[in-house]
C-alpha cells in the first residue's frame, strides 16, 4: 500500500508540470528534462505547437521512442503533419537499424526522408551501402562528421550505440 501511495504521489507531481515549465526547459536547452516532464502533458494535449516543440526536445535528447506521442497526434495543419512525418520517420529508421545491426537484415535500397539527426544520417549511409565495417563496428562519414556504430548485443534489451567522432558524444538507443 505504501508503494502505491509513493507511486501515485510521484505521478501527481509529474502531472503538476505546466506547459510553461516545459517551454522554459526547452529554452534553457534542457531537452531531456523537457521530454521526460512533458510526457504526460503531451499525452493529453491537442496543442500542435506544444506537441511539435515537445517532439523536437525529445529528438534533441535522443529519446526517440517518446516521439510516438506527437507523431500520432499531429495532423491539424501542414506544419503539424510535416513534424509528425519527421518524428515517425526517425522512429522507423531506429527500428530498421535494429533489424540490420542485430538480425543481419539488409537495408539496401530502403529509402526514407533525410532528417538532420545522427540516427537518420547513419541510417541513410547504411541503407545505401556507404559505410565501412571492421570487427563488428560500422564507420560512416558525413561531410566533416564521422560516426561509429556498434550493436550492444550483450545488453538486455540489446542497444545500438552511435559515437560521434568529432564531439565524442555517445548516443545509445534501446
Amino acid at each position: 500500500m505504501r508503494t502505491l501511495f509513493i507511486f501515485l504521489l510521484i505521478k501527481s507531481l509529474l502531472l503538476a508540470v505546466s506547459k510553461d515549465e516545459i517551454y522554459s526547459l526547452i529554452t534553457k536547452k534542457e531537452f531531456e528534462k523537457a521530454c521526460l516532464a512533458g510526457q504526460y502533458i503531451a499525452t493529453a494535449s491537442t496543442d500542435g505547437k506544444f506537441l511539435i516543440e515537445y517532439g523536437k526536445a525529445c529528438m534533441a535528447s535522443d529519446m526517440i521512442d517518446q516521439l510516438s506521442i506527437p507523431a500520432s497526434k499531429l495532423r491539424g495543419s501542414k506544419e503539424s503533419r510535416e513534424a509528425a512525418a519527421i518524428f515517425a520517420t526517425l522512429q522507423a529508421q531506429k527500428k530498421l537499424l535494429y533489424l540490420s545491426l542485430l538480425d543481419g537484415i539488409s537495408l539496401k535500397n530502403i529509402r526514407t526522408p533525410k532528417i538532420n539527426h545522427p540516427l537518420s544520417i547513419v541510417f541513410e549511409r547504411i541503407s545505401t551501402g556507404d559505410f565501412q565495417s571492421k570487427d563488428g563496428i560500422l564507420s560512416v562519414k558525413d561531410g566533416q562528421n564521422e560516426y561509429e556504430i556498434t550493436a550492444l548485443k550483450e545488453e538486455n534489451p540489446p542497444k545500438i550505440m552511435i559515437i560521434e567522432k568529432a564531439s565524442g558524444k555517445k548516443r545509445i538507443y534501446f
